[in-house]
């Protein structure tokens, strides 16, 4: 059967239904949670109930927070204050373009002051434009000109930016049956294939990044990577002995480059591989050092930030299975020990308790994590299908108290 030529374009209610540890795109379904909630219940955005928050970014100005249609608040709260006291963080719609009825099938800053956004009409997903503005929405500029007819007959999955460019995760129909893959880079002119391996894929690239002399990608069934060293991205599958497969029991999940360069990929079955020194490791992140079933691992992001008398850096890693009540773990990948010290978020320096891990993020599926360019404010994006809980959360660092202030409803 054919898939949807427009997967991104489904529903909210569906795609939080839907069982994606197995997707192309490895978010996640939502199960049944586990917790009566003993804590009182925060107060946030409504926009944020009951939904799906697929992507994370920043400007100079805002943070951004992509569902269907993308939503923005400034990075300095507005001090008013909800009934118990918490401050409000005001999240407002953001036209692209000059449009609010459209959806985004893509969004990623550059860290420098550029938001990035794939427009498309909201019932064909005929691609609008990929649109680029350096002033929060005041003036956008469509990096797809007249001339450039690479999207013509595709259809936008995700954006990426790594190194110095913006990737385009995209997919055409095939009449024969499923439909085929294919990455793109913007090279400030135009968009270009990255590499002749990277068209005609049979899955969607979920994952891209840069550790400052090559890019990697990945998609559920295999790595790739490639570099501009002569001024062309050429990117192709991983060939080093190890690299990261599907099997049977395995697919890819989560690709992360962390602060020291070091690329690591997540797998639904429990383990992590890390490329280091041109080689691949792989460990299960299970609590007991061996493989364990109830755990499946998604995506990755790194914190560096926390109390002195913990280990830094850490990974946070999101768990896909409903078994083990999704949430994420906190690995510190530099401990020495035989066994992976795999924290469970609820008892973790980001949480801010395991009460308050348990009513907010334990229970719902993690879709995206993104931490602020000052490494200061960490997001986590989640599907919730509870018309009491939200779908986004936030935790803020304080160096004078040297400790994350605990997830907070956005």
């Amino acid at each position: 059967m054919r898939k949807n030529k427009f997967p991104s374009l489904i529903t909210l209610g569906i795609l939080i239904v839907l069982s994606a540890t197995l997707s192309l795109s490895c978010n996640n379904s939502f199960g049944v949670f586990h917790e009566i909630q003993t804590e009182k219940p925060q107060e946030g955005t409504d926009t944020f109930v009951k939904g799906s928050v697929k992507a994370l970014a920043e400007d100079d100005t805002n943070y951004y927070a992509a569902m269907s249609k993308i939503f923005y608040r400034p990075k300095h709260t507005d001090g008013s204050s909800s009934t118990d006291g918490t401050v409000l963080k005001t999240w407002k719609l953001l036209k692209v373009n000059g449009e609010s009825d459209y959806f985004c099938s893509g969004m990623v800053s550059d860290g420098a002051g550029t938001l990035y956004v794939a427009s498309s009409a909201k019932d064909s997903g005929i691609l609008n434009g990929i649109y680029s503005t350096i002033d929060a929405g005041a003036n956008w500029t469509n990096l797809i000109t007249g001339s450039d007819d690479t999207f013509s007959n595709s259809y936008v999955d995700t954006l990426f930016f790594a190194g110095d460019h913006l990737f385009v995760s995209a997919h055409s129909i095939n009449p024969a049956g499923d439909d085929l893959y294919a990455l793109y880079y913007y090279d400030g002119t135009s968009f270009k294939l990255a590499g002749s391996a990277m068209a005609g894929l049979p899955y969607c690239i979920t994952d891209l990044a840069y550790d400052g002399s090559n890019y990697w990608a990945m998609n559920k069934e295999k790595v790739f990577v490639g570099d501009d060293s002569t001024g062309v991205i050429a990117m192709a599958p991983d060939t080093t002995s190890g690299t990261p497969q599907a099997n049977a029991d395995r697919l890819l999940c989560g690709l992360f480059v962390d602060s020291s360069n070091r690329i690591h990929v997540t797998t639904y079955d429990d383990y992590l591989f890390t490329y280091v020194s041109n080689a691949w490791t792989s460990r299960s992140i299970s609590e007991s050092g061996s493989h364990s079933s109830s755990i499946r691992l998604g995506k990755i992001i790194e914190i560096t930030k926390g109390p002195s008398d913990k280990k830094l850096p850490r990974l946070l890693i999101a768990n896909t299975s409903s078994t083990t009540s999704y949430g994420y773990y906190e690995y510190p990948y530099e401990d020495s020990s035989t066994t992976i010290q795999a924290v469970a978020g609820a008892n973790g320096i980001v949480a801010g308790g395991s009460s308050t891990y348990n009513s907010t993020v334990r229970g719902k599926p993690v879709n995206v994590f993104y931490v602020s360019q000052d490494k200061t404010v960490l997001f986590v994006g989640l599907s919730s299908n509870d018309s009491s809980s939200y779908s986004l959360y936030s935790s803020t660092y304080s160096s004078a108290e040297g400790k994350w202030s605990g997830w907070s409803a956005e």
